[in-house]
This record gives C-alpha cells, structure tokens and sequence, in this order.
C-alpha cells in the first residue's frame, strides 16, 4: 500500500481517505471504488479537511461492503491504494461471520484438513514444510462463514506449517492458533496426530473427589520446582525432571515428584506449560521466564521439553508427566492465561482477523486491565469458541483435571460458565478457578468474572485476596509492614472467624460467595513477597524461630479452614525469593525450589504433611455448603485467642480448633476428656487426652470429643 496514501472504512457507509501533501500539493477531485480489481461505484467527498501535512477525505456513496473482499481506492491521480475493512470486525452488529467446524490441522493417515477462520482475508494460503520441500496450496473461501479450508491427501504427520493470508493488501505469515505443536522458538505450526504416543493416564489411581472443599492444591513452576543443584533430579527445569522417581536431597529427603506425594497433596497447580515467547528454547538458562507472556495456547511450551528441536517431545513429555502424577493419586490444574496476548501486532490472531479478537475502548485504543497492553475478547463468538476449545483439547487429549484463569475477572461470565459446563461433562471431578480482581476494563462490570459477581458463578472459585489480607496482611511491596490476625493483630479477630468459615457467612463481614468450595483460600502464591520475606518485614522484631512458627501457623489455618487450600510451592518451609517479589523472569537464583533449605527444615514439611493428612482423614474439616458450616461450626474469641467448635463431628461428638496468634500460651479449660489430635508438633498418633490444654504460643491445636 502507498504510504502516502491511506483509505479505511470507517462505517458501513463511509470510508476516510488520507493523502499526504508530499504526494498531493492540491486536494482530489474524484475516488474510484473498486472490488477485486473491479471497478465499482465514483465516491461522494462528503468531506475534505487540510492540514500542514495532508489533506484528509470522508467518502459517501458506498455499496454493501463485504468481509473477505479486498476494495482499493483510486485517486484522480490514477493512483490505487487498499481500503482498511477491519471496521466490519471491529462493529459488534455486523460480526456475522463464526462457524462451529473443527479449527486447525485435522489428522489422519489418510488426509489432514486444514482450517482458519479468516473472514476479512481476500486470500489465504496453506504453507506446507517438510525438510527442505516446501507446498503452497491456495485455500478455500466458505463466505458463509469466514473459514478457510484445505485438505491434503496422505500422512503428513509432522509437517510444519504456516498461514499466507492477505488482509487488506497486505501480505503475512501467521501461525495457526490452533496448532497442536510448534517447531523451536515457536516459528511453526506442526501437524500433530493426537493419538500418537498417548500413555495410560491411570485415571483409576486418582482417589475419589467429591468436592473441590476436599481440594488441597500445590502451585508450582516446572522449572522453578526441579532446578535446584542439590538434588539428584537429572532433567533440571523439564517436564521428564518432574517425572524422575527416587529422587532425593543431599540429606536423603524426597524431592520432586516423591517430595508432592510425601506432601500429600490432591493437585498439583503447574504455572504455564503452554507455549511462551520470552523464553529461548535454545539458550534455556539466559532466557528465564515463568511463562505468562502468551503464545500458541493449543502447544505446550518448548524450553520445558527435552528436545525442543522435535515438536513431539513436548507433547509427549508434557501427557507423560500427567499420567505419572496421576499414577500417584495427585490430579493437575493447569495455569492458562487467556487475557491477554504477548502483544497484539506479532500474535497469530491479529495477523489473521485483525480487530476481532482483542478488546477496544470507546475511543478506539486498547483496553489494558491486564496492563500488559491488550484483553482478549472472549465476548466474541471466535473468541469464546477458541477459549472453550483450548480447554477441551487438553481435558480430552491430555486429561487435564481443572485450569485457573489468569485475570479471569478479564473474560466475561457467559464464556466461564461455558468452560466449566463443557469440561465438566468430560470430567466429573472437574474443577475451575481464578483470580477474580474487578481490573479496570471495557468489559462491563455486570460481565466480568470477577469475585463481586460470585453469585453468578456458583461452582467456580476465586482467590480470596479478603481471606490473605485478614489472616496474613497485604502483600504488595508498599504494605508489607501490614499484620493480619495471624501475624500478631488481634483488630482482625472476627475478620479471621468470617475467612476462616469459607467468607460466605455473615459474620463480622458481608458473604463474598454462596459456598465455601468458590473460596480459595491462600496466604502466598507466586505473585508478590513470600511469607518469610513477609515476616522479614512485618515481624522483623521477632526471633528468626518465632517467625517460622508463624509460617508453620499460617500453613495449618490454610489448610484447616472451611473452602479450597491452596499453597504455594515453598511456602511449607519458608523459601524466600531474597526481596525479590515480582520475579517472573528472576532467574533460578531467585526462584528455584531450595532444596538446601528443604533440608534445614523438614520438620516444616512434616508438619504440613501431617496436617494435610488430618484434613484428608474426616470430612468435618470440608464442609461443602455454607449451611453445613452454620449447623455444626461454633466459635468464641477469648483474649484474641479463637476456639473453633465442630458439633456432631462424626466419629466424634465434638471437634475444637484453637488459634494462638500471640507468643504468650494459654489454658483452655475444655470440660472433659478430649484426644488431643494435632498441635505445633503436629499429628498426635497415640491415645493422648486432656481436660485442661495449654496452648502453646503462635500454635493451633485440634481436640476431639469422642462420643459417649
């Protein structure tokens, strides 16, 4: 297209042409419409504005413009320049084009059809690479609907591949969103047969599941969690490295895959495994990256194979380390993140339909709640379908058991319910979560899956930023001084009792959810300061001992309290990132699972698993509905010390959680004979069983009444 020249439809019935006075030194007279090469219609000027720099055009007297085919403009100059139709993308009324045929490239032996959804392209062209041959083959317009198609006899199982497409006049390559697999550094699609390969993902090792209040999820990075030197792990930062069996610390402590299993944990929550851009699949170590800079969604990311440079190896290691995890009774939770794109001019959609997918403000600019310049508008048909298509791909393919959405509260309600309800029919013990923060968006408020329209979303959780501020403190770097209950201010008693209860009973606070299986209750995730660079700050006046109690504190009222546990990798035994709280591309200095301090401090490792243990054993410690909770959940608050009672606790008749934030013990007379079942030294195995209990400082202790 002329640089000097540019014409863009601004409506259905207006097109606004610019000419530069370099080119023109006086204003046109006549615009020429044409179609295709065709000639079509003489323009109207409606309109002529002048600045010093160039004369500015409103043209009137336009046919029905239509998606898919390439008008021009031609001056009085005979000079021709493309019309830039985005604006039929970008106007919600007249976005007719969608389709619910399978996207991408569809294996068989036999055949491989190839599809993409390119309304507003005048030509697109299928680029088939094979070693050093290379096909073209020119695709086929379905106008109905925006695809394009193309179908090639004989196996082409591993072909790479790429989209030519014309928008506009302009020329791009394009990867297919929808690719299963990309060649190294992400440059190509690849033909993937989805059955190759596929390993038995032991489906029937996985322990029942009834409700995601049984959930006890552990966020980890595959890098981040097998990079440590001091451990016999092989494939450091690999999929096969969270695979590797028998491996220990240098002190003989179980590491990796056996150290989730010593946990106990239920899922296990991987940070992004899809494909990411910032991370150099061949210079791994100089290119670090937790991954939420978004690529190829459908293709598991490649500096976390073994050999990048075979597209099969990601696919295959990523279903294997699935399967091997669920060998060990522990479901997966991938990280996706769907709001956003790396950027918007080099991503596959952009290149494709340009105007469609991501989200606008009223003046035109981009809408950016991520902040990371972009949304995606997954209030749009292709949109949404590509969101609900990515999570079926991995539930099915690779019995994927749950996502969390990165800023889920950036796509809209309709298109989470349609997520769940999809791969929930696939997989009955199914869940979904994410973080629910209102960002500041065009999304209507009313449409966002955010936490203040919970109600709305009743089977999908949210992180509970209440439930960290309360029990913990705010954790962004400003506000670390900050103290919650747990850390010593008892101002925040009865907002403790309110979280502790899953925050959806109106006590002391107004319900943030209709039950407490929506709650995820956690006091560190991998955004912001740690616990023990927390403590470092807000409790800097205590003893490095007393701080450490407090993490053991804050890890047991996770995991006891009513809604889902969720820890983050680390937090068990007080790993610190040296200060360093947004450290997404950090490094494994920062970020790497310390398995020297694992070593320090297994006791604090065996005193989460102990408490996990507990949790798991009796079904009073995850009330499922909030009524539940209001029936059988007592609670008092003596000296900002509190005592949880559980009535009807079957087998006992009565349970009692103490909390001691504080450093001083105290007595609690329980008048009767109570088993004492867990205390700072964690599970009480033996018959143990006292009327009068001393509660130590900075400890919870848990007391059964038997029955009768």
């Amino acid at each position: 297209m002329p640089k000097f020249i540019q014409a863009t439809l601004k409506s259905v019935t207006q097109i606004e042409v610019i000419i530069q006075k370099s080119y023109a030194y006086r204003a046109s007279t006549r615009f020429l419409l044409f179609a295709s090469g065709k000639y079509l219609c003489t323009l109207y000027i409606a309109k002529v504005n002048e600045t010093d720099r160039d004369f500015r055009y409103l043209l009137e007297g336009l046919p029905k413009i239509q998606a898919g085919i390439e008008y021009e403009i031609q001056d009085d100059r005979n000079t021709f320049a493309p019309v830039d139709c985005s604006f039929l993308m970008l106007d919600w009324h007249l976005n007719f084009s969608r389709s619910n045929e399978e996207l991408g490239a569809i294996y068989s032996k036999e055949k491989t059809t190839f599809r993409v959804f390119a309304p507003l392209a005048s030509d697109v062209f299928l680029l088939l690479f094979h070693q050093e041959h290379k096909e073209t083959y020119p695709m086929k317009r379905n106008y109905e609907n925006g695809i394009f198609t193309y179908t090639v006899s004989g196996d082409y199982d591993g072909y790479e591949y790429l989209y030519l497409l014309k928008n506009d006049g302009v020329w791009k390559e394009a990867i297919d969103p929808y690719t299963r697999s990309t060649t190294i550094q992400s440059r190509r699609g690849v033909v993937i047969d989805p059955n190759k390969n596929t390993p038995d993902f032991h489906d029937g090792d996985l322990p029942p599941f009834l409700s995601p209040s049984e959930a006890v999820i552990y966020e980890c990075s595959i890098r981040d969690f097998t990079s440590s030197p001091h451990s016999t792990i092989v494939h450091k930062g690999k999929y096969t490295g969270m695979s590797e069996k028998g491996k220990i610390s240098d002190q003989n402590h179980p590491v990796g895959l056996d150290y989730l299993v010593y946990l106990g944990v239920t899922h296990v929550q991987l940070m992004p495994v899809t494909d990411f851009l910032t991370t150099n699949d061949q210079f791994i170590e100089k290119t670090y990256n937790w991954g939420y800079d978004q690529g190829n969604m459908f293709s598991p990311e490649g500096s976390y194979s073994s050999d990048p440079q075979k597209p099969y190896s990601r696919v295959t290691e990523l279903k294997k380390l699935i399967a091997t995890l669920h060998s060990k009774g522990i479901r997966v939770v991938l990280d996706m993140v769907f709001n956003h794109q790396f950027t918007v001019e080099d991503s596959s959609f952009e290149k494709i339909v340009p105007n469609y997918f991501f989200r606008f403000n009223a003046d035109g600019s981009y809408s950016n709640g991520s902040y990371c310049g972009n949304e995606f508008e997954s209030r749009r048909f292709m949109a949404r379908r590509f969101i609900v298509d990515c999570c079926l791909m991995y539930v099915k393919e690779y019995h994927v058991d749950g996502f969390r959405f990165d800023l889920m509260g950036l796509t809209d309600i309709e298109t989470i319910k349609e997520v769940y309800r999809r791969c929930k029919k696939i997989r009955k013990d199914f869940i979904l979560y994410g973080e629910g923060w209102d960002m500041p968006s065009a999304l209507l408020s009313e449409q966002k899956a955010k936490m203040g329209n919970a109600m709305f979303l009743p089977e999908i959780g949210f992180f509970n930023d209440r439930y960290r501020d309360m029990v913990k403190g705010k954790s962004f770097d400003e506000e670390l001084n900050s103290r919650g209950y747990i850390l010593g201010d008892l101002n925040y008693a009865d907002a403790f009792i309110h979280c502790f209860l899953g925050s959806c009973l109106p006590v002391s606070m107004p319900p943030l959810f209709v039950s407490p299986t929506q709650s995820i209750n956690y006091v560190e995730c991998h955004d912001n300061a740690t616990l023990y660079d927390k403590l470092q700050v807000s409790n800097a006046y205590e003893s490095e001992e007393d701080r450490l109690k407090r993490i053991n504190l804050l890890n047991a009222v996770t995991i006891f309290s009513y809604g889902v546990t969720f820890l983050h990798s680390g937090e068990e035994i007080g790993l610190s990132k040296k200060g360093v709280s947004n450290s997404y591309d950090a490094g494994d200095a920062i970020n790497s699972f310390d398995t020297e301090i694992l070593d320090k401090r297994f006791e604090m490792a065996r005193f989460v698993k102990e408490a996990i243990a507990l949790k798991k054993e009796y079904d009073f410690f995850s009330y499922k509905t909030k009524e539940e909770i209001a029936a059988h959940v007592l609670y008092e608050n003596i000296e900002g010390r509190i005592i949880f009672t559980i009535q009807n606790a079957d087998p006992y008749e009565k349970v009692k959680i103490v909390v001691n934030p504080l450093k001083d013990p105290f007595t609690v007379d329980l008048n009767d004979y109570y088993q004492v079942l867990f205390n700072n030294s964690g599970r009480i195995t033996k018959d143990f069983f006292v009327n009068h209990a001393l509660i130590n400082g900075i400890s919870l202790s848990i007391f059964a009444l038997k029955k009768n």
